[in-house]
């Protein structure tokens, strides 16, 4: 599941949640996993800064808010939309920097590479 682009770029992290509904075959009754239980753990990816939120140019010490950031990974990594993403920014050792949590849209995809925009909540 490499490719040349990702031994490169993929230096950060991110666990993926999805809600997915379940039917117990004995009670027959249906219930759900909560998107924040991942079902994929540490699956390498990059993480893109976008714009933050709007930055007072009038403050210096103020930092601006990010609210969104774009997560890029290999195509075959199983990112559906509405999934629940935990994402964490490494530095060139491996140790985790920052972490961002929310809901990705729908993926898009190349010949080789997937992208989806995440949605910092909290």
């Amino acid at each position: 599941m490499g490719s040349i682009i990702g031994e490169y770029m993929d230096t950060d992290l991110m666990d993926i949640g999805r809600r997915i509904s379940i039917i117990d075959p004995e009670t027959g009754i249906t219930g759900e996993t909560k998107p924040e239980d991942p079902i994929y753990r540490n699956v390498k990816c990059h993480i893109e800064f976008n714009s933050p939120d709007n930055p007072d140019p009038q403050s210096i010490d103020i930092m601006p808010k990010i609210i969104s950031i774009t997560i890029h990974c290999h195509i075959d990594i199983d990112l559906q939309n509405n999934d629940f993403i935990v994402a964490k920014k490494c530095d060139a050792k491996g140790e985790v920097l920052a972490v961002y949590k929310g809901i990705i849209g729908n993926p898009i995809m190349n010949q080789s590479r997937q992208s989806a925009i995440l949605g910092i909540s909290g």
